[in-house]
């Protein structure tokens, strides 16, 4: 077995693998951009290793074209099956050769794996992204999210991707992160960034580009471009051709409705009080609720609700505005604090659920202020699609790294809106923006002048809710898109009908446009794929988000980018690598611990525990079986298979351990992914749960009772770590985490 050495500090950040990012960002015409992201990789240490690198992804880009730079050679990567490409990464990684993967985590990250790197190797791995722009009357920008922040495991929550989603995080990282932005955008009188100090230039033409200075960005926040226009944009469609023979076309207006605002329906505010939400960002969230209340016109009726571990509400039915209420709804909101509890939105939106249904609510807005930083994201909007059907979500996304999945997935599946909120941001702007969202009418009979492929999932209109001074997109594939033809879009609100029209032209951005209507086809399924009850339904939607992924070879949460080398001049690696986690910068603001070295193998169990607490946001007690369970043994040899090694079975091995399931399965997922990531991991927790049941007997004066029992098991083990590079390395991780 290899021992593990501890290193200082200083060799750990002289060790990280990853030694810079480059973005890359062109923009076109003001409502897309192409976004190029390199990372640089060498490796500084004197054994070969593996690396794991978690990174943010703009909710809604479409994700395509991964590339390998190696010894001045580009190579691109293959499109799989995400099974697919993971059998073929880790056959790559376990025989010794090069290996390279992308892959999506959530539908607002990604990970890239870098299977086999010899000391002194470098490479860079690339990828693009496709990226609508946000417009807000006359300001055009582009939020694009550089820190995974912590984030609250539920209960429920998947522990695996848990792990996944909250790398180790430190104060600050050895590497860079440098950006350059480019573009073409006449009438723009001013550029700036809000939240990075960039160098930028701007002609009298419209000709900009930008630049991080010296050592580039700090990646603890999102990254906020804005170009600010002399006038809103003008309606216009853009049409471009793809190598695959679609052809497809955007069409962006920034409607402007006059008629009197009529709708008033009930509002219930939803204020994040978890530990997460913390410091000056949730001060600018009470701000953004209190504005909201001086914002309420007289007699509308409302309620607050405050969540964290459980949740809240102001009152205990839904009440009518006048002057005493509102003032002690605003001393209610002056007295509220963050707490130290966990995010368990689910439970705050369970609670809303109730009040609609007591109170017989038709409709409902609510206004969600939350940085939205929970693992159960996808469980979340699952709940809202198919419980909460007549709410619209308008959402404040709070701090310096909200979750764009949550914040504008809440949003859009609902027909609402979304507003990012952090120090330094004009909240009285953004309410009033919310405000004025809420008393429009709903949009109907939107129609579109010409013939475009809708006949089925794979070829539609993608359409957006229309509020006033709001940038829209349709983006839409049709036969043909002549050049120069005009195109007519209308719709009705209230009881005004408005139109738009738009002269068609060729946008020079190649594969772009169809490459960010394939991606919005694919969002716009898994939506529907959470309202569906019907499993014939999801089947065909899930095959619609497949065939739509491949035929533009973008990434979707079921395929995958894969490089090995299958043809490699080189010896491969004879040594099992050492796994190398690359640490992300702590969000700024953040009331996450940060983890004290890089070498997290070297915890122990008891400060393992310690640390999931901040990191999971689970309790020792939750999921536990509340007191150590009396030994009977039968249960254990329940789990043994007839090969020999015993299943992992969480529940019946932690109360052998005296610990709870989540603790238990805290431990295991860290293993896993310190030893071989999430590849092979069901052969890891097998090794785990056998080596622990071994344990458990001997130490119970068990073994000779049980002897054949753990004849076989022994046997199995050895047979395992024959078969498998990495056994040895488990089984010392095993006894170090566990002290056996």
């Amino acid at each position: 077995m290899r021992e593990l050495k501890r290193k200082t500090s200083l060799e750990y950040d002289n060790a990280i693998p990853l030694t810079a990012t480059l973005m890359d960002i062109v923009v076109y015409d003001g409502v897309m951009a192409r976004l190029s992201v390199n990372c640089s990789f060498k490796n500084r240490e004197s054994s070969a290793i593996s690396a794991f690198y978690v990174m943010p992804a703009s909710y809604g880009s479409a994700i395509y074209d991964m590339r390998l730079l190696k010894d001045g050679i580009e190579t691109t990567a293959e499109y799989f099956d995400s099974e697919k490409a993971f059998e073929i990464f880790d056959n790559a990684q376990e025989n010794g050769g090069e290996a390279f993967l992308l892959e999506a985590i959530e539908e607002d990250s990604v990970a890239v794996s870098i299977g086999v790197l010899k000391p002194g190797g470098e490479l860079s791995v690339s990828f693009k992204c496709a990226l609508l722009s946000e417009i807000k009357d006359d300001l055009v920008s582009f939020r694009i999210p550089l820190s995974i922040s912590p984030r609250y495991a539920p209960i429920y929550a998947d522990p695996l991707r848990v792990d996944m989603l909250n790398p180790p995080a430190w104060k600050h990282v050895p590497y860079s992160t440098q950006l350059r932005f480019s573009g073409t955008m006449p009438g723009a009188k001013k550029i700036s960034s809000p939240s990075h100090d960039i160098k930028i230039i701007l002609d009298e033409k419209g000709v900009f580009c930008a630049e991080s200075r010296g050592s580039g960005l700090d990646p603890d926040r999102d990254l906020i471009f804005e170009i600010e226009l002399e006038k809103p944009l003008p309606p216009s469609c853009l049409a471009a051709h793809c190598e695959n023979g679609t052809n497809a076309a955007i069409f962006s207006i920034v409607p402007e409705f006059d008629d009197q605002k009529s709708r008033k329906s009930p509002i219930v505010f939803i204020l994040d009080c978890s530990a997460s939400m913390t410091g000056a960002s949730f001060d600018k969230a009470k701000e953004a609720l209190e504005f909201c209340i001086r914002l309420m016109r007289e007699g509308t009726v409302f309620n607050i609700l405050t969540y964290s571990d459980s949740a809240e509400f102001f009152s205990p039915a839904m009440t009518g505005l006048d002057n005493a209420t509102a003032e002690r709804a605003l001393s209610y909101i002056d007295a509220i604090g963050f707490g130290d509890g966990g995010s368990e939105l689910l439970n705050a939106l369970e609670e809303i659920q109730g009040m609609v249904s007591e109170s017989k609510l038709e409709e409902l807005d609510v206004v969600l202020i939350t940085d939205g930083n929970s693992c159960g994201s996808r469980r979340i909007l699952e709940y809202a699609a198919g419980c909460l059907r007549n709410i619209r979500f308008f959402t404040f996304g709070a701090g310096y790294g909200a979750s764009h999945h949550l914040i504008k997935g809440l949003a859009e599946m609902s027909g609402g809106a979304w507003e990012f909120i952090s120090p330094g941001t004009d909240v009285m702007e953004k309410a009033l923006r919310h405000f004025s969202r809420m008393e429009r009418p709903s949009v109907k009979e939107l129609n579109f002048s010409g013939k475009f492929n809708s006949v089925d999932y794979e070829a539609g209109i993608v359409i957006p809710a229309l509020y006033d001074g709001d940038g829209a997109f349709f983006l839409t594939t049709a036969d043909e898109f002549p050049v120069g033809k005009e195109f007519k879009i209308s719709c009705r609100t209230g009881r005004k009908k408005y139109s738009w029209s738009c002269e068609c032209r060729s946008s020079g951005c190649d594969e772009l446009i169809p490459i960010l209507w394939a991606g919005a086809m694919i969002k716009k399924l898994e939506m529907k794929k959470l309202l569906t009850r019907s499993s014939d339904e999801y089947s065909e939607l899930c095959g619609a988000v497949t065939r739509i992924g491949k035929r533009f070879k973008i990434l979707t949460q079921d395929t995958s980018f894969c490089l090995s080398a299958k043809d490699n001049p080189e010896r491969p690696c004879t040594e099992t690598p050492l796994y190398r986690r690359i640490p992300v910068m702590l969000t700024k603001d953040s009331a996450r611990e940060i983890y004290p070295r890089y070498d997290a193998s070297s915890l122990t169990a008891a400060s393992y525990k310690q640390d999931a607490s901040a990191i999971y946001g689970v309790g020792e007690n939750a999921g536990s079986y509340g007191e150590k369970a009396s030994f009977n043994f039968k249960n254990l040899l329940d789990i043994q298979t007839a090969d020999g090694f015993f299943e992992h079975k969480p529940q019946i091995i932690s109360r052998f351990l005296g610990t709870s399931v989540p603790s238990y399965e805290g431990i295991i997922n860290f293993i896993v992914t310190d030893s071989v990531g999430r590849k092979k991991q069901d052969i890891v927790k097998n090794i785990i749960a056998t080596v622990l049941a071994l344990d458990i007997m001997e130490k119970n004066q068990q073994s000779g009772l049980f002897s054949n029992s753990m004849a076989r098991a022994r046997q199995w083990l050895s047979m395992a770590q024959s078969k498998h590079k990495f056994a040895d390395f488990v089984e010392l991780l095993a006894i170090k985490h566990f002290k056996i």
